[in-house]
């Protein structure tokens, strides 16, 4: 049987083929927090960082799963560019809910175009796409401050697949904030590690 790995090789070969995987090799977002030179290598980035990281110590369907997220955690980007202009940083890119897009953006390639190599070579079920969608939508939660919305996420997170989906993507929150180039990243990662203690530590009742 085909380990997780080959069977992610085998998909993102297939998907690096697409319209989506080039609009994101063309897509450089020059920001403060995405220095790379587009978003097909920040992506890159992240797999690298997950594997170099996380992946030995994940089964076979975590890591199916994060990595699938992480592929198609910026596909969004793109198409929801924005230019925009500021005294300080003059014409810039902005992708406000590019997550939301994302995530709609893997549900419609694993219910389209995509759906033989979801099927046949990720095997994931009609619920697993779902949940991956969850994960892609809520990967930058950092902003989210009341104490009851982080509850409600940290449970939602649970309620689907407990303890291993749960890990699942807080891996892919990992990968996706030390997998890039940033300016002053130092102080950004450690505004992240402080997100993570302080979630951990958040109480919830599971439903």
């Amino acid at each position: 049987m085909a380990s997780a790995k080959e069977r992610f090789d085998a998909f993102k070969a297939n998907f690096a083929q697409t319209d989506w995987w080039r609009a994101m090799q063309l897509e450089r977002e020059a920001s403060p927090w995405h220095r790379e030179e587009n978003v097909a290598v920040h992506t890159n980035m992240l797999l690298s960082f997950y594997d170099d990281n996380f992946a030995g110590n994940r089964n076979d369907w975590q890591q199916l799963m994060t990595k699938v997220g992480c592929l198609f955690h910026d596909v969004g980007k793109p198409p929801s560019r924005i230019i925009k202009v500021s005294e300080t940083r003059g014409e810039y890119r902005a992708y406000h809910g590019h997550e939301l897009v994302s995530a709609r953006m893997w549900i419609d390639y694993a219910s389209g175009r995509g759906k033989q190599d979801v099927e046949n070579i990720l095997r994931f079920t009609p619920t697993e796409v779902s949940y991956l969608a969850f994960m892609i939508e809520h990967h930058v939660p950092f902003a989210l401050a009341r104490p009851e919305k982080r509850k409600a996420l940290k449970a939602g997170m649970y309620n689907r697949f407990g303890e291993a989906g749960h890990r699942a993507w807080l891996d892919l929150l990992l990968s996706d904030q030390h997998g890039r180039i940033s300016d002053d990243q130092a102080t950004k990662l450690a505004a992240v590690d402080t997100w993570m203690s302080e979630w951990q530590a958040l109480e919830f009742t599971p439903g």
